[in-house]
């Protein structure tokens, strides 16, 4: 359970083998590998954030190991048996919806608060991430940005803290933006298909922009977990 709702997306995950005892899943340091499956699990698309956070409850964790790729949670190893600092750890994730918009895209980020992360986009029925070269060229980034709803992008490449943490294959290579595109539909790219990406000098695509400055955080105070541009209205739409 996520949240603690079935249908909730986002919030602290926890674990019932007999649907009357809940404990927090502890991640053991693995939280994307562990929220990838969790969301999996759930039937919702990959994470776009996932972080350990700290409790004092210590009786009431289980520690989870996963690679990544399991199905289910079943397929996970479970282990009671925590050191003082380890048990105190839990798992928040947000996860992305199972369904999105041809091109909406996302920012896997370690921390809620940042503007930067792994750029997600949903292209062929799934999502996936973007390779690019390791210095795509500012067009990219503002393009990136816009979609997004943000004022301006930022300096590039950056350290977003979830590099080699998303594991899913990339949906689109050879990006090219003019410098007036506001969204990926006016890019030039190449769908990729079950495939890594092509070229050497290909990373998975990070970027880092500014500040939000259309969403209202005081109606929407979780607005900084995940934000989503639709292609069709092209103004930023909050998935809660």
């Amino acid at each position: 359970m996520i949240g603690g709702t079935p249908s909730s997306r986002s919030g602290i995950v926890d674990l019932s083998f007999d649907g009357d005892t809940w404990f927090n899943v502890n991640p053991d340091y693995e939280e994307w590998d562990v929220g990838r499956v969790v969301c999996r699990h759930r039937g919702f698309g990959p994470p776009s954030y996932a972080s350990s956070w700290y409790t004092s409850n210590k009786e009431q964790h289980v520690i989870t190991s996963c690679y990544g790729f399991e199905k289910s949670l079943s397929e996970c190893q479970f282990g009671t048996n925590l050191s003082s600092e380890a048990s105190s750890m839990g798992l928040r994730i947000t996860c992305l919806p199972a369904v999105s918009t041809e091109f909406d895209i996302a920012l896997a980020k370690m921390y809620t608060f940042m503007e930067n992360g792994n750029v997600l986009t949903f292209v062929d029925g799934r999502w996936g991430p973007i390779c690019s070269p390791r210095y795509p060229g500012e067009n990219i980034c503002r393009t990136i940005c816009r979609q997004l709803g943000y004022s301006s992008c930022d300096s590039y490449p950056v350290l977003t803290g979830v590099s080699g943490k998303v594991k899913d294959l990339p949906v689109l290579g050879r990006l090219e933006c003019g410098y007036n595109a506001v969204s990926l539909k006016d890019c030039r790219y190449q769908r990729l298909q079950n495939q890594s990406c092509q070229y050497p000098e290909d990373e998975i695509l990070e970027i880092s922009c500014s500040t939000y400055h259309d969403i209202d955080y005081e109606q929407y105070p979780t607005a900084g977990e995940f934000a989503v541009c639709s292609m069709r209205s092209r103004k930023a739409t909050l998935f809660n």
